[in-house]
């Protein structure tokens, strides 16, 4: 079953190479047990088969989601790429959390993380950096990794500085006399920049009062 399922990967991708490698796709194609001595030039294209399974498509969505959350928390206070954090994760609704259970591994896999809990009623513990995807709340203990108060404070000044910034650009954007006169490019430049900023200041706040 595995050498079926290996010959039939490999005969795709010989497919697709053949027009930019034709010599040597053909050759291993040749020595193949498939397109019973038909040459390669000659087969079909390869199609897409069966349906796209959306439910698999929104679950990985998610995984990544829950990926880039937990990362993005173990950069913001600094952990240490080797070091495991543990983590709970709170879910809206049981469907959802019955849909990822299964990918649990993989997410502590990618974000170098140790999952203790998963459920839907699960208390945010004290002192977590806190964060949040479509239908997931991430609680990251920080005990033993961070002091808390410094962090708190370094978030504190952050936040300061990010809603400072955000002043600066949003009078830019809501000004009529530069959104008329500036390039476009450069208008568009400083809208992106506002959203940007907006997240983080939404993400700040959340991982501050998680650790209050």
């Amino acid at each position: 079953k595995t050498q079926n399922v290996l010959v039939y990967i490999l005969s795709g991708i010989l497919k697709v190479l053949h027009p930019v490698a034709p010599f040597i796709t053909e050759e291993i194609w040749n020595n193949l047990p498939v397109g019973n001595g038909e040459h390669l030039i000659v087969t079909p294209w390869p199609t897409l088969v069966g349906e796209i399974d959306e439910e698999a498509e929104e679950n990985v969505v998610v995984l990544q989601e829950l990926v880039r959350e937990i990362r993005y928390l173990r950069a913001e206070l600094g952990i240490s790429p080797g070091e495991r954090c543990r983590v709970h994760l709170n879910f809206s609704d049981s469907s959802t959390l019955d849909r990822l259970r299964f990918y649990g591994r993989y997410i502590e896999q990618l974000s170098k993380c140790i999952i203790e809990e998963m459920g839907t009623e699960i208390s945010k513990p004290e002192h977590v950096a806190m964060g949040r995807v479509p239908g997931v709340d991430v609680y990251l203990l920080v005990e033993g990794l961070v002091d808390v108060e410094k962090e708190l404070e370094r978030l504190t000044r952050k936040l300061l500085n990010v809603e400072q910034e955000i002043q600066k650009v949003r009078s830019k954007v809501e000004n009529q006399d530069f959104v008329e006169r500036a390039p476009q490019d450069v208008v568009e430049k400083e809208k992106e920049r506002l959203r940007m900023l907006l997240e983080e200041k939404v993400r700040l706040e959340v991982l501050r009062a998680g650790m209050q």
